[in-house]
C-alpha cells in the first residue's frame, strides 16, 4: 500500500489534510506531529509519529520518508526573529528532503502571503522556503484563505466572526487588496489530486480566482445581515503605517505582521503560479461559496 506523509498534522490544516486524504484516497497515512502534541484517536490506515523536525529524522520517520509516495509539508514555526524563523524552517525542509529518495515527491504548503517583495516576516520566510524547495526539485502548493461554513479556528474564522459582530461595513478606498479564497472541499480535492496523480514538479495554485477585498466583505456581510455603518479606510496607508510601526517597534511586531500578512498580496507573483492540470476550483461568485 502506498504511503502519504503529512507533517504538521496537529495543525488546523494538517488535521484537515489527514481527514480528507483518509476519505478520498486508499493510501496509508503517516501523520507527523510535534513532540508534545496530543495524539488523535486511532484511525484505520493512519500512523501517528511524534517528531522534532528541527533535528534529523529518527529511524522510524526516516524509513517512512524514504518510501513515501508523497510528502505534504504543513509544519511551520514562527518563533524568533525573521532570521531565526527562516533558518529553522529551511532546516526542517533540508532534514525531510535529506531522508527522501526522490525530492519530486515533496510538496511544500506555502501561502498567498509569500512574495519576492514581501512586507511581512511570514511572507518573506514562506517565499524563501518555497525557493529552497523548488531549487531542490520539490513542488509548492500556494494556499489561499481557506473558508468553510463553521470554521473552528484560523484567519477566516476571525474575519467571519468580526464581520458578523461589528456594526461597521469596512471598505478599502485606496489600494484595495485582493483576496485569494479556497473552499475547504477544494483543499481536500487538491491534496488528494497531487498525492495520487503525481503532477510534474512545479509551483501550483491552491486558491480560486481572486476578488476584491470590498466584494469579499460584501458577500460575507450577506451571511449575517444587519444594519451597518459604512467605514471606509485607506488600505495603502494602513500598509505603510504597519510597515513603519514594525520597523520602529511603536506597535508590537506580531500585530504589525498580522496586518501586513492580511492586507498585502502580490497578485502578479501569485497569478504566475501554474494551475493544476485536470482540476477546477470553484470561483467565489456569491455568498453560497461560504456555505
Amino acid at each position: 500500500m502506498k504511503t502519504i506523509v503529512v507533517t504538521g498534522a496537529n495543525s488546523y490544516l494538517g488535521r484537515l489534510a489527514i481527514e480528507f486524504l483518509r476519505e478520498r484516497t486508499a493510501y496509508r497515512l503517516v501523520a507527523v506531529v510535534s513532540p508534545r502534541a496530543e495524539l488523535s484517536a486511532e484511525q484505520e490506515r493512519v500512523r501517528y509519529l511524534r517528531a522534532d523536525l528541527a533535528a534529523a529524522p529518527d529511524a522510524a520517520l526516516a524509513a517512512e520518508l524514504a518510501q513515501a509516495a508523497c510528502v505534504l509539508h504543513f509544519a511551520w514555526t514562527r518563533t524568533g526573529s525573521a532570521e531565526e524563523v527562516s533558518r529553522a524552517n529551511r532546516a526542517m525542509i533540508e532534514h525531510l528532503l535529506g531522508a527522501m529518495r526522490d525530492a519530486g515527491k515533496f510538496w511544500f504548503i506555502s501561502s498567498v502571503s509569500a512574495s519576492p517583495r514581501p512586507m511581512s516576516t511570514y511572507g518573506a520566510t514562506k517565499h524563501e522556503a518555497a525557493e529552497l524547495v523548488r531549487a531542490r526539485g520539490g513542488s509548492v502548493l500556494v494556499c489561499g484563505l481557506v473558508v468553510e461554513p463553521d470554521p473552528p479556528r484560523g484567519p477566516y474564522r476571525m474575519l467571519q466572526k468580526n464581520v458578523a459582530r461589528l456594526p461597521l461595513a469596512f471598505r478599502a478606498v485606496s489600494g484595495e487588496p485582493l483576496v485569494f479564497p479556497l473552499r475547504l472541499e477544494d483543499l481536500g480535492a487538491v491534496l488528494a489530486h497531487v498525492a495520487t496523480t503525481a503532477p510534474a514538479p512545479g509551483s501550483y495554485r491552491m486558491f480560486s480566482a481572486p476578488l476584491g477585498f470590498n466584494t469579499f466583505l460584501g458577500l460575507l456581510e450577506k451571511l449575517a445581515p444587519r444594519l451597518r455603518v459604512p467605514a471606509p479606510f485607506p488600505a495603502g496607508l494602513a500598509l505603510r503605517a504597519a510597515a513603519l510601526a514594525k520597523k520602529t517597534h511603536l506597535i508590537p511586531v506580531k500585530l504589525c505582521d498580522q496586518v501586513l500578512t492580511f492586507l498585502y498580496k502580490d497578485a502578479a507573483h501569485l497569478l504566475a503560479h501554474s494551475e493544476l492540470p485536470g482540476l477546477a476550483l470553484r470561483r467565489c461568485a456569491d455568498e453560497s461559496f461560504f456555505r
